[in-house]
């Protein structure tokens, strides 16, 4: 998956197209003069079909590439780190104020397709790890709740609590 904000931003702009192509959709019976037997309320399902996905997807796109530009800025970078360097298994995680990319994934914090729970310092005999509970929507308006867990690198003890504060403060999680 290509994550850069430019790439979100075009996600969306291809979401907009969508639901233009929908609007020309709903509009083809009426330059074509197809009549309803013909499948005039074909052209208009799909053409809304097509506008409120391109109206949903869109801002979410959007939201994910103002939350990209926030983290590469720098304005809202709180850590970088890469777990288990120099092995075929290496993870990296970036961590902002707005949302995370763990392995090649990008979490936003707030809003309504991925949400921020709760943020811990777990110590372990295995190495101390953030452990983020994230939750994504679910039918009925339930929400399923997701854990990542980030190895905390040596000597980077003190920029996790930080992380943990600064997060928990920000969205009291």
């Amino acid at each position: 998956m290509d994550m850069t904000e430019q790439s979100q931003r075009r996600n969306a702009f291809i979401w907009l197209f969508i639901a233009f192509l929908g609007i020309g959709a709903c509009f083809i019976p009426m330059a074509g003069d197809i009549s309803i037997e013909n499948g005039a309320p074909a052209y208009v399902a799909l053409g809304g079909l097509l506008i409120i996905a391109g109206l949903v997807a869109a801002p979410i796109y959007f939201r994910r590439a103002r939350v990209l530009a926030g983290m590469m800025s720098g304005e809202k970078f709180l850590a970088h780190w890469v777990e288990a360097a120099g092995t075929s298994e290496q993870l990296e995680a970036t961590i902002s104020t707005e949302g995370m990319i763990f392995g090649k994934e990008l979490y936003t914090f707030s809003g309504y397709s991925c949400r921020l729970e709760d943020v811990a310092l777990e110590k372990g005999d295995g190495g101390d790890r953030l452990k983020f509970t994230l939750s994504t929507p679910r039918k009925h308006g339930n929400r399923s709740k997701h854990y990542c867990d980030i190895t905390v690198p040596p000597g980077e003890m003190a920029n996790a609590q930080r992380i943990v504060e600064v997060l928990k403060s920000k969205f009291r999680a």
